[in-house]
Parts: C-alpha cells; sequence; structure tokens
C-alpha cells in the first residue's frame, strides 16, 4: 500500500507563519497632527480667547473716551472626561501564551503573548475612541438605525460601520440633542461593513427597549460622557446661549462658535471659497480633513494635475501623504481621515488645537506610581490591567477654524 498523507499524518507537525494578520487597524491622522498638552492638573484647565478690540476708537477724542470699554475675552473652562481599557487574562492562559516565566526552552509557546497582545489592542481601542471623539459633539453616538429585520441592524450611513466591532455592548438612544438613552444593551455577535451598506447584528435586538429607526447606536457607558471635538466647537449651526465650558457663545457665534460655510459650488471650488471666508475673518487655515471617500473624489477631478506633499505629525515621528490645492492664500493641504464624517469637512488652524490630558493620553492606570500596569485579582485566578486616560479637546480661537458642508 502507498503511503499517503492520511497515512502519515501521526507524524506531521502543525506550521504556521512567522506573522499574524490584522484588520482591525485604522488609520489616525488627525489624532496624529493635532497637538498634545499632558500637564492637566487642578479642577479645569482655562484657555483665554480674546474675540473683540477695544471699542474705544472714533474720529473724535470725546466718542472715543465715550466708546472706550476695553477689549473683551472668555475664558474656557476645560474639563476632562475619562476613558477606560480594562484588560483580564486567566493564569493558565497568562503562562500558556508565554507570560510569567513559562517559557522552559527557546520555542515559542504561541504566535502572541496574551498580555503584549491584550495590552496593544487596548491602546488601539483607546486611540481610535480618541480619533473618533476628534470630530464629535460628545454624545458617544458611533451610527444611527435606519431600519432592522430580527437582530441585524442597517446603519444610514455605511462609513459608520467601522465603528464598531465583534463583542461591542452597544444602546441605543432617542435623536434629542443631547440623545436620550433607551433602556437595555445588546452585545454585538457580527459586523458586514461595506461602500453602500452596513450592518450589525446583535445578540438579541428585543433587550433594546422602544429601539425605533433614527435612534442612534453608542457604546455602553458612553452617551454623553465623550469629549467635545471639532463637532461642538465648530458647530453646523450657530450656538445658542447654553453654556459651552462656561461661555455664552451666542454673544459671537463665530468667534466663540466658529466659522460655516454651506455654499453648494462643485466641490474644489467650494473648499476654495471656504478658505477665502475664514481667510476673511483672520484664519490661516493649514488643513482640510475629511473623509477619505470625499479626497477620492476630489483626486478624480484633479487627475493628472494632482498634487501630494508630505507632512509631519505634531511629534514629528511620522507623516501623512496629503493633497495640495491653489487658493489666493497659497496652497492649502487636503488631509483624509477615516474618523470625520463623510459629508463634512473641517478647515483647520492647527495652532489652535490641543488634545489635554491629565498625563499620558493614552496610559497606563497605574496611580500608586509603581512600574506594573497589571496587579492580581484577589477572588480569582486572573490578573487585571487597566488603561485609559482623562482629557478633552481645547480650542484656543474657535473662529479661525470652518465647518464646510459637502452635501
Amino acid at each position: 500500500m502507498t503511503v499517503d498523507l492520511t497515512a502519515f499524518n501521526y507524524a506531521l507537525q502543525e506550521m504556521y507563519p512567522d506573522i499574524v494578520g490584522r484588520t482591525n487597524e485604522l488609520d489616525t491622522p488627525f489624532l496624529s497632527m493635532i497637538g498634545k498638552r499632558t500637564d492637566f492638573t487642578g479642577k479645569s484647565l482655562n484657555y483665554p480667547t480674546v474675540y473683540a478690540n477695544n471699542a474705544g476708537r472714533a474720529g473724535t477724542l470725546t466718542a472715543a473716551q465715550t466708546a472706550s470699554n476695553g477689549s473683551r475675552g472668555v475664558q474656557w473652562a476645560i474639563t476632562a472626561v475619562k476613558d477606560y481599557g480594562v484588560i483580564r487574562i486567566d493564569g493558565e492562559t497568562l503562562r500558556a501564551s508565554g507570560g510569567a516565566g513559562s517559557m522552559s526552552r527557546g520555542e515559542a509557546a504561541a504566535f502572541l503573548s496574551a498580555r503584549s497582545e491584550e495590552m496593544l489592542s487596548t491602546v488601539k481601542a483607546l486611540n481610535e475612541s480618541i480619533a473618533f471623539q476628534l470630530f464629535r459633539t460628545g454624545t458617544g453616538v458611533r451610527g444611527v438605525r435606519s431600519s432592522a429585520a430580527g437582530n441585524v441592524i442597517t446603519l444610514t450611513n455605511a462609513n459608520d460601520g467601522i465603528f464598531f466591532d465583534v463583542g461591542m455592548v452597544i444602546g441605543a438612544a432617542t435623536s434629542a440633542d443631547p440623545p436620550v438613552a433607551r433602556t437595555g444593551t445588546a452585545t454585538i455577535t457580527a459586523v458586514s461593513r461595506g461602500p453602500s451598506t452596513s450592518t450589525i447584528t446583535v445578540d438579541n435586538i428585543a433587550t433594546l427597549i422602544s429601539f425605533a429607526d433614527g435612534d442612534g447606536i453608542y457604546v455602553s457607558g458612553d452617551l454623553n460622557t465623550r469629549m467635545k471635538g471639532l463637532g461642538a466647537w465648530v458647530p453646523s449651526s450657530a450656538p445658542g446661549a447654553t453654556a459651552f465650558f462656561g461661555v455664552d457663545r451666542s454673544v459671537d457665534t463665530s468667534r466663540l462658535g466658529g466659522l460655516r460655510y454651506t455654499g453648494t459650488e462643485p466641490l474644489i471650488e467650494r473648499l476654495v471659497r471656504a478658505e477665502a471666508f475664514a481667510r476673511v475673518q483672520g484664519a490661516k487655515l493649514d488643513i482640510f480633513v475629511m473623509h477619505p471617500t470625499q479626497l477620492a473624489l476630489i483626486k478624480n477631478i484633479l487627475a493628472d494635475k494632482i498634487r501630494f506633499v508630505d507632512t509631519k505629525s505634531a511629534s514629528g515621528r511620522s507623516s501623512f501623504r496629503m493633497v495640495e490645492i491653489d487658493t489666493d492664500n497659497g496652497v492649502c493641504k487636503l488631509m483624509a481621515d477615516p474618523f470625520c464624517p463623510s459629508t463634512i469637512a473641517y478647515g483647520v488652524q492647527l495652532d489652535t488645537w490641543k488634545l489635554v490630558s491629565r498625563g499620558e493620553c493614552p496610559g497606563p492606570l497605574n496611580h500608586l506610581g509603581d512600574s506594573g500596569s497589571f496587579f492580581t485579582m484577589t477572588s480569582e485566578d486572573s490578573i487585571e490591567g487597566r488603561l485609559g486616560y482623562y482629557a478633552n479637546v481645547a480650542c484656543s480661537a474657535p473662529g479661525y477654524n470652518v465647518y464646510l458642508s459637502l452635501t
């Protein structure tokens, strides 16, 4: 009888590649471009903004004396929000994967060390949480339900599919501003992401009480607790008198609430006009940041006239390839970021923005100053690691940034 693979199977080893494939990494370019400040201490971090010059100027001395009342300014009292990432690994898994001194010989115990892999995965999740919040208003809503069939939920915007992962515990909320939570949570069991349709499947949609089309979907614990990003500092409509970090922005909705340009010109002309509008207001825009699908349209329009430029991140350790377009004020750079809403572009003057945090953001939450990020659980055979940050987004001059509708 000829010996074949079935007969010789008892003696064959299983071979594995030297690398582990990853499909859970998203680019976070705007997060890399924005400045960082990690010395946030005290109750709040106060950022001053001068929004009006002294009115004491006139064609006669008497009129100037009468009008003189000094420049006008505000202080934004920035407060921090919390974001946590928790890792739990049982003792046997820790040792089986090459942790806690389990390696008796030089061979690989596993593809990955459970501890190092879960640390890396959690840091990525926290970074992506920050990248998402940089463009949002603080509600925590990641997508909107368009329809549902059984446990399968179709999202209103297909591009929002990247904001959901299998295993996430989600809640639903009304479309009010601010949104109000529906009762209950559900766990995502499957995600399908497409260019025109994206869906998420949950274990039991009935546990989301009164969940309806048009409702927002958020990660449990996130609702109305997230950082105030560009969507809050430079909203789509002029802000009212409701205090924002202690400031009534209705007294000057553009200098305290950002600029808005909603023209309907062709895409590139709209960008050029928005840049000119911002420049008239005193802004010196560094970049327009937009969703990759919008930048792809611009690349197609420019075709062989397209110009690329490599721009360094805030730390100088990485760079991003951007598109340049000509304006009356020179060139303006266009940057793609998958976390930017696909119907919006933001014209940004980078030196007006900071991600402010109480220490490393994100980083290990080892508050006692020890070097480790893990501790042994007292009631079970496992270890727990805690990472996270206390941070928010600060803007020293909202009026030097512009919201641009792309619809």
